[in-house]
């Protein structure tokens, strides 16, 4: 998964977790509504609350390193 970066600003750097959540909360909103705007009708509409739970999970994860570490 290293292939993969996921960064946030330089200014976000020192914001709690808190802070850093809701960021993640507006992106995941911003997706969502792309989504619920496409016409492929397999896709289209948006995110549930599990793939918006799952999204947050894979990204919290990610920008704590710890989906590249060597296995």
């Amino acid at each position: 998964m290293k292939d993969v970066n996921v960064i946030l600003g330089d200014w976000h750097a020192l914001k709690s977790k808190e802070e850093v959540s809701k960021i993640l909360d507006a992106e995941i909103d911003r997706f969502s509504n792309f989504m619920a705007t496409i016409g492929d009708w397999k896709a289209a509409g948006p995110l549930s609350a599990p793939e918006r739970t799952l999204i947050k999970t894979y990204l919290v994860h990610k920008l704590n390193g710890k989906l590249d570490k060597e296995t």
